[in-house]
């Protein structure tokens, strides 16, 4: 929902028509100026000596009403628009305070109880505006949903989400059973979205936004002379570039760490945590009951596998927020720390703060994961620590070489301090890894031309181009490798 203010403030002043007198323009100008920079109680001072030394000045009082609604005086900003409606009644400005009016009032009737309106006719927009979000949401554990401080979720206005199963009915690993149950885990939380999640199943691996792979083990490996680590049942790991959400991936063991198999009702529980990360919850829930909670369920039955009002809550409650990252298109401008989120998650200072505490606190639970000093990092990084962020995503991949979401975190990292050198080993070594993801080759590619090494820029170019047939279908890839000819 667009506020109030918002909505008339860019209505109105894209359509103001200038018709103050010449000697009022200092004030005018100055005011403007002040409007323009945010500072309204110096813009609110100038444009009202604008209108004392010429009250007809329209425009004046156009600005002048859009600060009262600023600061949530609704009231008085209608008055302002009657004084602009006597003064020029056949005018644009006053068809266009007709609208405001209207607009006003319109608020004023269909939000009754989300607000109060004082004797002096102020009213807390934030109160209303947060009101209306949490509207049939009670318990909740919104505030662990946020990574690093910031909302990430699917785009509503993109849908479906396509998810491609890594499944091979032929290998006896895979149950027929795991490919049911991640079906169903999505059917379950998307139908608690009111209507903006809808998820299909897609053959190409390529387009899909979700990719299920099943594998013996996740991150129960370690290098020689390093402690073995925890077993863990599944991992979602988000893959973003540029802000712009472009696939997660689900892990899931096929067993459990001493080869005996899953119960039907095991994975399942697995399954419905595991694709609620990939939904947009990135963190955890503190209480048991719910199934976000990071301790596996032990459920006898399906039929004990089910999503709490906590968790229903919380997925609701995402899908109304603003989303900071999300499946944009290449030229949409994700939105950074919304009005509409600070009202929920508080603003984005207490918001990375949090999520250090919570990363900490992982850490002393989880220490032989990967994946918690993972989140660690990932708290600095936000933060701008980048040399304690360095150091936790280089302690993650001492446990596992091959968590892809730490290396890709510790690459961005040294791009962060402009240590292009170490930047330039870690895509090395993620597009050796994953050699059909050409974001990896695009992003090393792009680092040695910048050095001006083009021959280990072409090498790169020739090496991906081989692995990825399509590769030049890709305009940034092609764009790169016609450049590249020139050397």
């Amino acid at each position: 929902m667009v506020s109030i203010s918002k909505k008339i403030v860019l209505f109105i002043l894209l359509a103001v028509v200038c018709q103050s007198a010449a000697f009022a323009l200092p004030y005018y100008e100055a005011g403007k100026q002040a409007y323009n920079n945010k500072n309204y109680d110096v813009a609110q001072a100038y444009f009202k000596q604008a209108l004392k030394n010429n009250p007809e000045n329209v425009s004046a009082r156009y600005y002048y009403a859009q600060i009262l609604i600023q600061k949530d005086n609704l009231q008085q900003a209608q008055e302002e628009y009657r004084k602009i409606i006597e003064i020029a009644p056949f005018s644009k400005a006053a068809k266009l305070s007709i609208m405001g009016i209207v607009q006003i009032q319109d608020y004023v009737d269909n939000r009754v109880g989300n607000y109060t309106l004082s004797s002096d006719g102020k009213i807390n927009l934030n109160n209303a505006l947060k009101a209306e979000l949490m509207e049939g949401i009670g318990d909740n554990y919104i505030e662990v949903a946020a990574m690093n401080g910031r909302v990430m979720r699917w785009n509503s206005n993109k849908m479906p989400i396509k998810v491609f199963y890594d499944y091979n009915p032929k290998d006896p690993t895979h149950k027929p059973f795991f490919l049911a149950a991640v079906k169903r885990s999505f059917d379950i939380w998307a139908k608690h979205t009111e209507g903006k999640l809808k998820v299909v199943p897609t053959n190409n691996m390529e387009q899909a936004q979700v990719v299920i792979i099943f594998k013996s083990g996740i991150d129960n490996k370690a290098p020689a002379g390093k402690k073995k680590q925890k077993f863990i049942s599944g991992l979602t790991t988000p893959h973003i570039k540029n802000g712009i959400l472009q696939y997660f991936d689900i892990q899931f063991s096929t067993a459990k760490i001493d080869g005996t198999p899953y119960l039907e009702s095991e994975f399942f529980a697995t399954a419905v945590h595991e694709v609620g990360h990939a939904l947009g919850i990135m963190g955890h829930s503190s209480e048991e009951g719910d199934i976000m909670f990071p301790v596996a369920h032990n459920a006898r039955s399906i039929s004990e596998v089910n999503l709490s009002e906590r968790d229903i809550n919380t997925i609701k409650l995402l899908y109304r927020m603003d989303a900071d990252i999300s499946n944009f298109d290449s030229d949409e401008l994700a939105k950074k720390d919304t009005k509409k989120n600070d009202l929920v998650l508080g603003d984005e200072k207490n918001r990375l703060n949090s999520k250090l505490e919570e990363a900490k606190q992982y850490v002393k639970t989880a220490p032989d994961h990967a994946i918690s000093w993972t989140s660690l990092g990932s708290a600095y990084y936000s933060l701008k620590k980048y040399p304690q962020a360095i150091k936790n995503f280089k302690r993650a991949l001492n446990l596992d070489p091959d968590f892809t979401s730490a290396r890709e975190q510790l690459a961005q990292t040294y791009l962060a301090t402009k240590d292009i050198t170490n930047a330039i080993r870690q895509y090395n070594t993620l597009s050796n890894k994953h050699p059909r993801n050409l974001n990896y080759s695009k992003a090393l590619i792009k680092l040695y031309m910048q050095r001006k090494d083009f021959l280990n820029a072409k090498g790169a170019a020739n090496k991906a181009t081989k692995t990825n047939p399509n590769a030049l279908n890709d305009a940034e890839f092609k764009m790169f490798a016609d450049e590249l000819k020139k050397y």
